[in-house]
């Protein structure tokens, strides 16, 4: 019993439990001190104030008591949990290998979620270790099959010019999850990778495409159409598209079509 009110470890939870479904975080918080001060082994309440601090954006305290569950390896299961959630704060925290690891042993003990191989592969990306995100992707949709999984590794397909991977990925998206937040994305990737295969005209379908469904001048995209049609030898269409666009100055043509432009 808490020698100062009296109060056992059970009867801060259940307060704690009574202020968090009040959205009393930092009071729940306390009482989650509290209940774990009176019982330090009893890993629900590490789980709990690790989730707690997540929510709070929290993620130092987070990784502290998830930590502290690994340190009383409690079973498997459980203890996965925690690697999951500690690499997820790792990634927030914008430590990528600490993530990368905490990734690893969930995936070595046989414990992981499509989730596990998809945030490993968004970190292994922004390492410059593409083909290793691949992998992650593709374990990741073939445990289930999701959108943003076969999106993540379509691009990454054209990263490393894999480009008829990177089609066949987007042509599957397109098909299969129509009116996504995420479509006109994937038509203008599969719009750039027909570019990179020499498929021209299914290029400028692409683009098109984002064309009528964005429903207002989009520049940018009449300037690729231009460069579509450019390769093609067109080069009436090309001026005329070029004309419709706004160049970015940091794009790799922007001199050059300036130029063809100034020389009309």
């Amino acid at each position: 019993m808490d020698e100062h009110d009296g109060r056992s470890s059970t009867d801060y939870y259940k307060r704690f439990k009574e202020k968090f479904s009040n959205r009393d975080f930092d009071g729940g918080l306390d009482d989650l001190a509290k209940a774990v001060n009176l019982d330090p082994t009893n890993v629900e309440l590490y789980i709990e104030r690790a989730d707690l601090n997540m929510l709070r954006a929290e993620y130092q305290e987070a990784v502290d008591d998830l930590t502290k569950i690994m340190d009383l390896n409690p079973e498997i299961m459980t203890l996965a949990d925690a690697y999951d959630l500690r690499a997820r704060a790792y990634e927030l925290l914008g430590e990528s290998e600490k993530a990368i690891a905490d990734c690893t042993w969930v995936i070595e003990h046989g414990q992981a979620t499509h989730q596990t191989f998809s945030r490993r592969g968004r970190l292994t990306e922004r390492q410059g270790n593409y083909q290793d995100a691949i992998r992650d992707f593709t374990a990741a949709y073939n445990m289930q099959p999701d959108p943003l999984a076969l999106l993540q590794r379509a691009a990454l397909y054209s990263k490393v010019e894999q480009y008829q991977e990177a089609i066949n990925d987007l042509s599957i998206f397109i098909s299969d999850y129509p009116n996504t937040a995420y479509e006109i994305t994937a038509y203008g990737l599969r719009a750039v990778a027909y570019q990179k295969v020499h498929m021209y005209p299914e290029a400028l379908s692409d683009f098109e495409y984002i064309v009528n469904a964005l429903g207002e001048e989009p520049l940018y995209i009449h300037f690729c159409i231009g460069l579509v049609y450019e390769k093609m030898g067109l080069m009436d269409k090309a001026i005329d598209e070029f004309r419709k666009s706004t160049l970015n100055p940091d794009h790799a043509d922007y001199e050059r079509i300036s130029n063809i432009l100034n020389m009309i």
